[in-house]
């Protein structure tokens, strides 16, 4: 989310001349100077959970295993799991200005909804389906003695997680069996 924020700056005009920042968590240290503006978006991730990978719904809690040979490593495979998860991340844009802020909250609603479905640039990043869920409430909140205006935004999200690995491949295999005083090897090679 970041470099698309970062990439929409550069390319959009934002309101009011506004240069908003983007962070995980509210910067304290920011509010102090009354003069200076007070603009950014903050986000946090409200759940996660396993998505539903079938037409009727059903969530598999393992993961799908993609196997091919390794191009590299004769005699390893190489493989790949992957699952789903539905993410919904909440974000609160804020503001000294209870104008600025509204205005900021629809130019951020755009951006998302413009890198997701025209741009596809989430998509080209393991980030599918994503939905605005929904708008929560418009309110304020008094840091170091001066308002500061928040609106909050609510998406959900499909995301792809791969993990990859090599395994050998077992190509010999040795049983030593013993029934009694009787002992056998057999000696089995694919």
């Amino acid at each position: 989310m970041g470099k698309a924020l970062a990439l929409h700056l550069k390319t959009e005009e934002t309101p009011a001349g506004a240069q908003p920042f983007y962070l995980h968590q509210f910067p304290k240290e920011r509010v102090g100077t009354v003069d200076a503006p007070f603009d950014g978006i903050t986000f946090k991730v409200l759940s996660s959970v396993p998505a539903p990978t079938r037409n009727d719904g059903t969530v598999s809690r393992r993961p799908f295993t993609f196997t091919e040979p390794d191009p590299q490593r004769q005699g390893y495979l190489k493989k790949t799991d992957t699952w789903m998860e539905i993410v919904t991340v909440e974000f609160t844009i804020w503001s000294k200005s209870n104008p600025t802020r509204g205005k900021l909250v629809n130019w951020f609603h755009r951006f998302i909804l413009r890198y997701a479905n025209a741009y596809k640039f989430f998509l080209a990043r393991g980030i599918d389906k994503l939905q605005f869920v929904g708008r929560g409430e418009d309110g304020f909140e008094t840091h170091e003695q001066q308002e500061i205006y928040f609106g909050t935004l609510t998406y959900q999200c499909r995301v792809q997680f791969l993990d990859t690995y090599i395994e050998r491949q077992l190509d010999q295999l040795t049983v030593i069996a013993q029934l009694g005083q009787d002992q056998q090897t057999i000696l089995q090679t694919a």
